[in-house]
């Protein structure tokens, strides 16, 4: 089984937070204002009370000037900005900011990139229990970024967030179980840790979910338990499960055949890039089938798909303009030109 994408996920600690650090009661009612600030999505006030704290040395405001800076709320969004008061925190101990250095340093934003100075911050963080930094090792040992490729230490710091509830820990453990990657492959272990991923709302999880019971992996196949998972997915907008929906209702699997939800989930995937969901979304327009015929956008959809690696469906585009005008083939390319500029919507 294909690994769900997204897989792997690097975290950056993007939640804000205003706990007063031991010692720092004298500034506990500016960081109180702070808070409530925050929870108003009150933005350039957040920013004009943590400027003053942070400057004065707090480490709490520091990283959450880091986080304002890193996320352009309040202001542009600015990486060196984001790293300094990130590095600053970090200098005082301040865990969530040593592993939003990491990931500085991981995503080359805001300083060059360097992945063993990721490796380093993130260690330093998940020895210090952060289960985000606990993750981002995980995922450094596996793709071996900074480190040597280390199945077994992935496994054991994914192991440890996902013990903390992490859910991209849990999710990341469940596709190691299935796979048998870094541990002994136990299917039942990775349903355990992709259902604690699925109810936090992990739609790779539900996806994987689906996945399994769709082609009974460790389970007995339940075609109606794969839809369930595929549908939470899909109305998450993870495209692979909307791909995987759309044949669902072509081929009556677990549903009645019902043409509009076909088109309904291929369009959905195929505006997300999904090159297979492209591809089936044209081969409808060239046919005719729950869409009227229109072999421009059968043409366009293809061409979208043989860009996405679909090579196969070269010839396909061959035969269509070997039907079509060479005026018709200019409109096509037109077409396709126009929904590129759009992303994709509503082509």
């Amino acid at each position: 089984m294909k690994k769900a994408s997204g897989l792997f996920f690097l975290v950056v600690t993007v939640f804000l937070t205003v706990t007063v650090l031991p010692g720092k009661q004298v500034i506990s009612a500016d960081l109180d204002k702070v808070a409530e600030a925050l929870e108003k999505s009150d933005y350039a006030t957040a920013l004009t009370l943590l400027e003053p704290l942070a400057a004065a040395g707090d480490a709490v405001a520091q990283y959450n000037l880091g986080v304002l800076y890193r996320e352009g709320k309040g202001v542009p969004r600015d990486g060196g900005q984001a790293f300094k008061w990130f590095e600053q925190a970090a200098a005082q101990g301040h865990v969530p900011a040593l592993n939003n250095l990491g990931m500085a340093y991981s995503e080359g934003f805001g300083v060059p990139r360097d992945a063993k100075a990721a490796v380093r911050y993130f260690t330093i963080a998940a020895e210090k229990g952060s289960a985000s930094a606990q993750g981002n090792l995980g995922s450094a040992y596996e793709k071996g970024q900074g480190v040597a490729v280390d199945e077994e230490a992935a496994f054991h710091w994914y192991n440890l967030a996902a013990q903390q509830g992490d859910v991209i820990g849990q999710y990341n453990l469940g596709v190691m179980y299935l796979g048998g990657t870094g541990v002994a492959r136990d299917p039942a272990t990775a349903i355990r840790w992709f259902e604690l991923a699925a109810s936090q709302g992990s739609a790779d999880a539900r996806y994987n979910l689906g996945l399994i019971y769709h082609k009974g992996l460790g389970v007995p196949g339940d075609v109606r338990e794969a839809i369930r998972w595929y549908k939470l997915a899909a109305d998450q907008g993870l495209a692979s499960a909307q791909y995987n929906l759309a044949f669902a209702y072509a081929l009556g699997e677990g549903v009645p055949v019902d043409g509009v939800q076909v088109v309904k989930w291929l369009r959905l995937a195929a505006e997300q890039g999904h090159a297979k969901a492209q591809f089936s979304l044209g081969k409808l327009y060239l046919q005719g089938q729950g869409v009227p015929q229109d072999y421009l956008r059968a043409h366009m959809w293809w061409s979208f798909a043989v860009a996405g690696g679909l090579n196969e469906v070269s010839e396909g585009l061959e035969m269509i303009e070997r039907e079509i005008s060479a005026v018709q083939l200019n409109e096509a390319k037109k077409l396709a030109d126009n929904c590129r500029g759009k992303n994709y919507k509503g082509c």
